[in-house]
């Protein structure tokens, strides 16, 4: 079954399905696996995917995924492999346990992108960092024009703005 979809184009679409994620190129469709490389993928673990062109590409994913991840995972593709962006040092910091929910990502570069949950965090390439204090409702959609700019939902409704 379809569970997410993105793309920057009409030969840049990206759509997740139980069996992986594939890209459309405007003439036909490649597998690029999925997030949780090296276990099985019994889909639909994957909850946001956010394209930033047509090599490089985030997701998320519920920490149901395998019994090897207990927390939500950021993921990026570039090239050809996923790689995970929350490390073991990253989960005490952000919070983020067995019981999350919904956790939205939307990139603004390569090494920039911002994730959802119980604060907003930003990815620098190397680290994560905190860009708000605690949310009292989760965040379920984030979108970023740069830098500086953007807008966040928390699942209450409430609009958050960045400028």
């Amino acid at each position: 079954s379809w569970i997410e979809m993105d793309g920057t184009d009409d030969d840049n679409i990206w759509v997740a399905t139980n069996s992986g994620i594939y890209k459309y190129n405007g003439v036909s469709w490649t597998n690029n696996g999925t997030p949780a490389s090296g276990s099985s993928w019994s889909g639909p673990y994957l909850e946001c995917l956010s394209v930033l062109n047509s090599t490089t590409a985030f997701a998320t994913t519920s920490p149901e995924l395998t019994s090897m991840w207990d927390w939500p995972d950021a993921t990026k593709f570039e090239g050809s492999v996923w790689e995970s962006l929350i490390g073991n040092s990253d989960l005490s910091t952000m919070g983020l346990g067995t019981s999350w929910g919904y956790t939205p990502i939307h990139p603004i570069s390569s090494n920039e992108m911002w994730f959802g949950a119980n604060k907003i965090y930003k990815y620098d390439g190397n680290d994560w960092i905190s860009e708000t204090g605690t949310i009292g409702d989760n965040i379920v959609i984030i979108k970023m024009i740069n830098n500086t700019e953007g807008w966040a939902i928390t699942g209450n409704g409430t609009v958050l703005r960045r400028q």
